[in-house]
């Protein structure tokens, strides 16, 4: 049966007549498989001959209209040694091609179809398609340009949904030759994603996108309620271009430039970094994709407002399934933000030594900054930090410097290590600084929360000059990092950090020393009756101004001394000696001796606290001047191996002081044999920071005589140690 069809390709109108063939289901048709990598063609590169040798098997020749056609089977390939052609000589209307046995397919399936050819005109490719009652339909797939040389067809389309078997004309409707070979028919398989890049493309925004007016590779992005403007700028940290974005309304949300995700490993420490400007403080943020295409993401940080070029650097580590990162340097509110110069790379392996990751500053990303260090600062002041090109040892240290002071301070921090609680070590470092700088332990405890462990002050030296102290891991402690910091106008150069353990020299026996700041009146009532029912005699540090100022208070300080206590100076108004001159010091520290003496009696006020533990080198040499020592607020405990009369060592109770704490230190004191000090303030309902409720003081004290830990004042305890250390 002759079956005549119209059928419209690329507008014009075309009447093809084909002998409809024979719907066979099973002989001549390829089984449909889902395997998209599989050829449905039978006979496909037509390699393989019919019983006559004149074609192809599983092929035949087709052509309608007026034309003339003449079919060869040619023994040349552009592969193999076989391949059709059709030529035709004169046309007026109609077409010529070899076409394969129908195939069963699918309906409503996407596949894909190529061959390969060689023409002198342009031909055509069209599906021939029946259904299950062998009615045809035809669908345009395209058109194949001519070349002389060999070229490949290509194309995607969806069945019908009643197809039930398909062939392909690649058919030629004007007189000139198509030759055909390397024929395929699969499902369609979509191509694979273009490679994720492993490192930032275009990561210094020169290069622009094809339409001039964005940096190739990257895009913006924003959500919540906000109004957003992108900017590619024509001016930049380097180079000739930056990116900016500019909030002019918000309510929520945020708005960045995104670069194209590059691949990484997982649990991988990588490094970024980028240069930015900006009127407002400015956040950053990982995004991580996953294999399946699932996000997740890290905050990594915020960036102070800067209106000059300011670098950015963070350090984090890859999540466990992650493949593929970008990281978001945004904003989220009114104002803007300039962004250039990105890197993101894997980080160098991070080498830890004597409990401090690149200890001796010598490992850097790209040359800005020391690998897990930062600077941090705090409170009023203006600081800068820097990277320098030489050291103690090696080539590289950190410098803080100061310029501008009011409180707080600034210092270089390096990321903190597991802790073992219990544990005595011992700090170093170099340093080189032209003011008195100061040194903590900075504890995350268990439940997240952080403890300051003051150490010895570092005196000025414009040389290298080796610091050194020891401390002992709080029982409740997590991680620890120890910080050198400044905290006044000047400078401060670091290098050749360590934390090593460190072995403990005790004495005859431990000892407890209770000592109270101040001279609270309260203490009269809630300390003296509790001490003498446990037989413990203190130390009382008095603030002599605050005696003054209360009447008959006087009477307190002699039941003191009357039961035993020792009674100590803690100068006159409680100032920060080391901001004194030398005639206020002085003035100070004498005076207040005087006073107390002519209440306690003449030579009986030997030892001094200085308020708020605040001293210096000029300040120990005027208290040597009037008292045999000096009772600091540096933590630790004081042993053979780090006694200093003039730096007397102390655990310092507060009103977070658990009494498992308190218990540490106790049995702390008994097991090593060193001299505890311990110092309390006011005891008293409603304690502030530096002060015990009675309730704690009382178990504290209960606890205490338990142990039977000697408890002696400061001055009975020096008298022992002293013996020992000579």
């Amino acid at each position: 049966m002759i079956k005549k069809i119209l059928f419209t390709i690329l507008g014009l109108s075309v009447a093809f007549s084909t002998l409809a063939p024979q719907i066979a289901f099973a002989a001549n048709s390829s089984s449909v498989v889902s395997d998209g990598n599989t050829n449905l063609i039978p006979n496909p590169s037509v390699e393989i001959s019919n019983a006559t040798g004149t074609s192809p098997l599983n092929w035949q020749t087709g052509n309608w209209g007026t034309n003339s056609a003449k079919f060869e089977y040619l023994n040349s390939g552009f592969a193999g040694s076989r391949s059709l052609k059709v030529t035709v000589s004169s046309y007026s209307s109609g077409d010529a091609k070899w076409y394969f046995d129908q195939v069963a397919v699918l309906p409503n399936t996407q596949y894909t179809f190529s061959d390969s050819y060689q023409s002198n005109v342009a031909t055509d490719t069209i599906a021939q398609i029946a259904d299950f009652s062998g009615n045809l339909s035809y669908q345009y797939l395209g058109t194949a340009q001519t070349s002389t040389a060999t070229a490949q067809t290509n194309f995607s389309f969806t069945t019908p949904k009643n197809a039930a078997t398909i062939t392909i004309f690649h058919l030629i409707n004007k007189v000139g030759y198509l030759q055909t070979d390397n024929f395929s028919l699969s499902l369609y398989q979509a191509p694979p994603p273009p490679p994720v890049p492993t490192t930032i493309q275009n990561a210094s925004l020169e290069t622009a996108d094809a339409t001039g007016k964005l940096p190739a590779n990257w895009q913006t992005s924003k959500w919540g309620t906000n109004t957003a403007t992108f900017t590619y700028l024509t001016t930049g940290h380097t180079g000739t271009k930056s990116i900016r974005v500019t909030l002019s309304k918000y309510t929520s949300g945020d708005a960045k430039w995104v670069f194209t995700p590059i691949s990484i490993k997982p649990n991988t420490e990588y490094y970024f970094s980028d240069w930015y400007q900006s009127s407002i403080s400015s956040e950053v943020v990982a995004r991580f994709t996953d294999a399946s295409g699932t996000e997740s993401f890290k905050w990594l940080g915020i960036e102070a407002k800067s209106t000059s070029w300011k670098k950015t650097n963070y350090q984090f580590v890859t999540p466990a399934n992650a493949t593929a990162v970008t990281v978001y340097h945004l904003i989220n509110a009114a104002g803007n933000l300039t962004t250039d110069d990105y890197l993101l790379k894997e980080s160098q392996p991070l080498v830890i030594t004597e409990n401090v990751p690149n200890n001796s500053l010598e490992q850097t990303n790209d040359g800005s900054m020391p690998i897990a260090w930062q600077g941090s600062s705090w409170g009023t002041n203006t600081n800068t930090f820097s990277y320098l090109n030489s050291g103690h040892t090696g080539t590289r240290s950190v410098k803080v410097q100061i310029t501008k002071y009011t409180d707080g301070d600034a210092k270089w921090t390096y990321t903190a290590q597991p802790a073992v609680p219990g544990d005595d070590y011992r700090f170093t470092d170099y340093y080189q600084s032209n003011v008195v700088t100061h040194v903590v332990v900075h504890v995350i405890k268990n439940d997240g929360t952080d403890k300051y462990m003051g150490l010895i002050n570092a005196e000025p030296s414009t040389t290298w000059k080796k610091y050194t102290d020891t401390f002992t891991i709080p029982a409740d402690a997590k991680t620890i990092a120890v910080w050198h910091f400044i905290s006044a106008v000047g400078y401060l150069t670091t290098d050749d950090y360590s934390v090593t353990p460190y072995q403990i020299s005790g004495f005859n026996q431990g000892m407890v020393s209770l000592t109270f700041d101040d001279g609270w009146e309260d203490n009269y009532t809630s300390v003296l009756p509790l001490l003498t029912q446990y037989g413990f005699k203190s130390t009382q540090y008095y603030a002599t101004t605050y005696i003054q100022q209360q009447t008959n208070e006087i009477y307190k300080i002699q039941a003191f001394a009357a039961a035993g206590h020792e009674i100590g100076s803690h100068s006159i108004t409680h100032p920060y000696l080391t901001k004194m001159t030398l005639a206020q010091m002085d003035n100070e520290l004498s005076q207040s001796k005087t006073y107390l003496e002519s209440i306690v009696g003449a030579g009986k006020v030997t030892e001094f606290a200085s308020p708020y533990g605040d001293y210096n080198s000029q300040v120990i040499t005027e208290i040597q001047k009037y008292y045999r020592s000096h009772r600091s607020t540096d933590e630790g405990y004081n042993s053979k191996d780090n006694f200093n009369i003039y730096n007397l060592r102390v655990q310092n109770m507060t009103n977070t002081t658990t009494l498992a704490q308190y218990q540490e230190w106790i049995r702390k004191a008994q097991v090593d044999k060193v001299w505890l000090i311990i110092i309390y303030h006011r005891i008293g309902e409603n304690p502030d920071q530096f002060e015990t409720a009675p309730a704690d003081f009382a178990a504290q004290m209960q606890y205490l005589n338990q142990s039977g830990l000697a408890v002696k004042t400061v001055g009975q305890a020096l008298d022992e140690v002293l013996a020992q250390i000579k």
